[in-house]
């Protein structure tokens, strides 16, 4: 997964087409707790290279519904 504060490259077992809409559920262990996003798909690629035989399709998401934590989180790990 590689996020920003208004898009998501996702890596899935299936594709989806251009134009779904996605809810999307984060989960985080430490500390505990579970963060809801939604977007629309903007781009299907195939994925080369590790793992892609279980996630083998890449989405690409613009998130249209995001809250101030999901900005935060991008924020820390851009530094």
């Amino acid at each position: 997964m590689n996020i920003s504060g208004n898009g998501l490259l996702l890596a899935v077992p299936s594709p989806r087409p251009v134009g779904t809409i996605m809810g999307i559920t984060i989960f985080f262990t430490k500390p505990c707790r579970e963060l809801r996003i939604e977007g629309v798909v903007v781009h299907v690629a195939t994925r080369n290279g590790l793992h892609e035989d279980d996630m083998p399709t890449c989405l690409g998401i613009y998130l249209t519904q995001v809250d101030a934590e999901w900005l935060k989180i991008c924020d820390e790990l851009a530094e």
